[in-house]
């Protein structure tokens, strides 16, 4: 008999043989018994990496963003210009727009 559990997309800790932590994201789940055994069959994909990867993009973060903050109080903010065409590119917009 299959019996059906989860079909929503969820992330969960599931335990390895060797007893670790390894988390998960899984997109189904269904209960499978069979002569009096229970066993739990889904589609899983392994997020170690994936949380390794987020740890250290963290991490880089928060240095960038200490670093940012001691610079900026040392230094004056840079003004934001608005970007202007050269007197040659004025000449040019003038041109074209006088022949029409």
């Amino acid at each position: 008999m299959i019996g059906h559990v989860l079909d929503a997309s969820r992330n969960l800790p599931l335990h390895s043989k060797d007893g670790k932590e390894v988390p998960v994201h899984y997109l189904s789940l269904s209960l499978v018994r069979d002569n009096g055994t229970s066993l739990l069959c889904g589609v899983f994909t392994d997020l170690t990496e994936e949380k390794l990867h987020l740890r250290e993009l963290t991490a880089a973060n928060a240095r960038l963003t200490a670093e940012s903050g001691r610079t900026r109080s040392k230094a004056p903010c840079a003004r934001r210009t608005r970007w202007r065409p050269s007197a040659s590119s004025r000449a040019a917009l003038r041109t074209t727009s006088t022949t029409r």
